[in-house]
């Protein structure tokens, strides 16, 4: 979610990791679509002539709008628009960088725009710039497969004092939380940010919890048709500098969570049936669990015996796309093929257990 917002300040060193994957060929037809914004979303104005605050923009980049509307319900869809201006050669080289991720398992990505403002005047580059899907796996090194994939476009001819305004929709949820409502957004970020507008549409009479974190602001409520509208608007935020050798779990950015679940109870009851340890193991299965307990005479030591089991005979694999990536694999599959993540390996332990 929030890492969409902002791209990263290292758009040069992304840059270069990206040539070093580089497909050769555009993207492959029905993995993105160019189409007009969505009849809901609002028009927020730029605000193309307001002056950059120098001192406290860093890598470049003057973000002048960050604007993110979601509409939920039976597909949930969520616009991002982000506008920058370009302040130096280096700026240009992040600005020029479109990226945008999304996981094909479960969601489609729409393309609406992506323009040059230079001297007052638009540019539509997305017709002429050459789309590219391509599947980092950023995470493949701790051996935990996503299936996520980047769109990605690099831009011609961007020069200091441009501005690069995109947007796109993302509709879709995992499978795996069964429409549930809920999400977050980052109200700060080490950046300055003109103008930040954030729009949350939920089916009327929805009841929704909202945890407001480190200062964030109020929001603006009010009907709006068939759905509630929760709007969130910001100008001038001013950038949070993050001290060296911060832990990584430490937040101290203004944020705003929201939740269908009125306690936590409702998420323990949402995953419980997702671990039920009723499942068929197979011969292989039965036939270790009839060994440990004819060489192991007390629960203790069997306990610690199929812990041994599990740990040395399924080596680590992630394949977590779409429900994948919260349901575990069914234990007497995971015997087969030898390998699972972490919640894969539990639910065979649990499952061996019982």
């Amino acid at each position: 979610g929030a890492s969409l917002r902002l791209p990263n300040l290292l758009g040069l060193a992304w840059a270069l990791a990206l040539m070093l994957l580089w497909p050769g060929s555009p993207a492959a037809a029905g993995e993105y679509r160019i189409g007009p914004k969505p009849d809901w979303v609002l028009d927020i104005p730029v605000a193309l002539d307001a002056p950059v605050p120098r001192d406290e923009t860093s890598g470049g980049i003057y973000y002048l709008l960050s604007d993110m509307q979601y509409r939920a319900g039976e597909t949930p869809v969520r616009f991002g628009r982000l506008a920058m201006k370009a302040t130096t050669t280096g700026g240009v080289e992040s600005a020029a960088h479109v990226e945008i991720g999304f996981d094909p398992s479960f969601q489609t990505l729409t393309l609406h725009w992506v323009d040059v403002i230079r001297d007052g005047k638009r540019q539509a580059r997305l017709p002429v710039t050459p789309v590219k899907v391509i599947q980092r796996e950023e995470e493949l090194e701790y051996r935990i497969y996503d299936g996520r994939k980047t769109a990605t476009l690099f831009l011609d001819d961007v020069r200091v004092g441009d501005v690069v305004d995109y947007a796109y929709s993302v509709a879709g949820q995992n499978p795996a939380f069964g429409g549930a409502i809920f999400g977050g957004l980052a109200m700060q970020w080490d950046v300055p940010v003109r103008d930040d507008h954030t729009r949350l549409l939920v089916p009327r009479g929805t009841k929704l919890q909202f945890d407001k974190r480190n200062g964030a602001p109020a929001p603006e409520r009010s009907a709006q048709g068939e759905y509630d509208q929760v709007v969130w608007r910001q100008a001038n935020v001013a950038p949070l500098a993050v001290e060296d050798n911060t832990p990584g779990w430490f937040d101290d950015f203004a944020s705003v969570q929201w939740s269908q679940y009125p306690h936590w109870g409702g998420v323990v009851d949402w995953a419980l049936p997702i671990y039920e340890t009723r499942h068929p193991l197979g011969p292989e299965a039965d036939a270790e669990l009839e060994r440990i307990k004819a060489t192991h005479a007390s629960d203790a030591d069997r306990t610690a015996a199929v812990l041994r089991f599990v740990q040395s005979q399924i080596r680590y694999l992630g394949v977590e796309v779409g429900a994948g990536s919260y349901h575990p694999t069914p234990p007497q599959r995971v015997l087969e093929r030898r390998f699972g993540d972490c919640k894969d390996k539990t639910l065979l332990m649990l499952s061996m257990l019982h």
